[in-house]
């Protein structure tokens, strides 16, 4: 008499095709393989490698001279062979007197985001944000330097976007100007983070908004009581767990669980309505998504502009230093060696599930 499960397998080969069960076999070999090469790798280095640990470090470079030397490499197509040692002369000159003079522009900070859902850059984050801070507090700079945020996020955890946020409202709070620049998509806790901001800009085609919450959690209780799984789960506190994955749905868990998302969605309005009070509040915190020209009608950003553009002003009219400052973590080679092993298991998944959507 056939069991349970040898039908359920027999179903599931007939549904997919030898073919795609060999692929998936022998996807299934090289993701266990590279994760063993990994594993005797890590293994190796701890018993014969050195204690040595690299050390972070704050990274500066002028974005000014990035974009001299690059005016000179093209002018040097143009110019005379006379006329391009004039050139350099004049400018080597006008650099010995600013040294000597001690005269110096006002300054404008780039900061770079690019977030994923867990906000994990935010310690990056908050690295370059103290060193400047630091700065200004020293030279008495905060009223004329400005801080250019380039943030890139489509949004995520609550904690870790909140928690970004208040990283920059330290900026705020000591005085220093912020201005949030989005040239791809600053959403949901992206947009969280840009609203802090003195000023927003943003791209035309730029998305920006989905002031909302979402709350999702598969639950597999059914299942299990389908295959005569007992799953137990024991708490303390009425409301401690009020949905779970494996533990039976009940009308009052659902029920706290949707006050819980409205709770939060009620602070992420009035921490848009703290820094943007102007806003039809009601009309933005939709969870709808806005793109830049739209986004500047009903007021969710100030400006219809790129970063590359607010830079190029910095620079060329208002004739300031612009610094483009990255905090980078000490990342040992276990690090690297684990990035690179997660990145290639999920190149690898990802060509599995892509082969099992056609």
């Amino acid at each position: 008499m056939p069991t349970q499960t040898s039908s359920f397998m027999d179903r599931l080969i007939h549904f997919v095709s030898p073919e795609l069960l060999l692929f998936l076999g022998q996807t299934t070999i090289i993701v266990f393989a590279i994760l063993g090469v990994a594993a005797g790798l890590v293994a190796l280095f701890s018993t014969f490698g050195g204690k040595s640990r690299p050390h972070a470090r704050l990274e500066a470079k002028s974005i000014n001279d990035e974009w001299s030397e690059r005016k000179r490499s093209l002018e040097s197509f143009f110019l005379s062979k006379k006329e391009w040692k004039a050139r350099i002369k004049a400018d080597e000159e006008a650099e010995k007197k600013r040294a000597t003079t001690g005269t110096s522009k006002r300054r404008l900070w780039v900061l770079d985001f690019d977030g994923d859902t867990e906000a994990s850059s935010v310690s990056c984050l908050r690295n370059e944000i103290t060193a400047i801070l630091e700065l200004v507090a020293s030279d008495g700079s905060a009223e004329t330097d400005e801080v250019l945020l380039r943030l890139e996020s489509p949004g995520g955890t609550v904690t870790g976007y909140g928690l970004a946020a208040s990283q920059l409202a330290r900026l705020r709070s000591a005085g220093v100007k912020l201005t949030v620049a989005i040239d791809q998509v600053a959403a949901s806790g992206g947009y969280m983070m840009a609203v802090v901001a003195n000023h927003i800009i943003a791209g035309p085609f730029a998305v920006i908004g989905s002031i909302g919450v979402i709350g999702s959690l598969p639950n597999f209780n059914r299942l299990l009581k389908r295959f005569d799984v007992d799953y137990l789960e024991v708490t303390a506190g009425e409301h401690k767990r009020p949905v779970s994955l494996l533990g039976p749905l009940s009308e009052d868990g659902l029920k706290k669980f949707e006050s819980q998302i409205k709770e939060t969605h009620l602070l992420f309005r009035n921490h848009v309505k703290t820094y943007r009070p102007h806003l039809d509040i009601d009309r933005v915190a939709t969870g709808d998504i806005w793109h830049g020209t739209d986004g500047l009608v009903v007021g969710l950003i100030d400006e219809l502009a790129t970063s590359d553009e607010f830079i190029d002003r910095a620079r060329l009219k208002e004739d300031r230093d612009v610094i483009q400052l990255n905090w980078r973590p000490a990342r040992s080679w276990r690090d690297r060696l684990e990035q690179t092993v997660e990145k290639t298991a999920t190149r690898t998944i990802e060509r599995v599930l892509k082969r099992l959507s056609h």
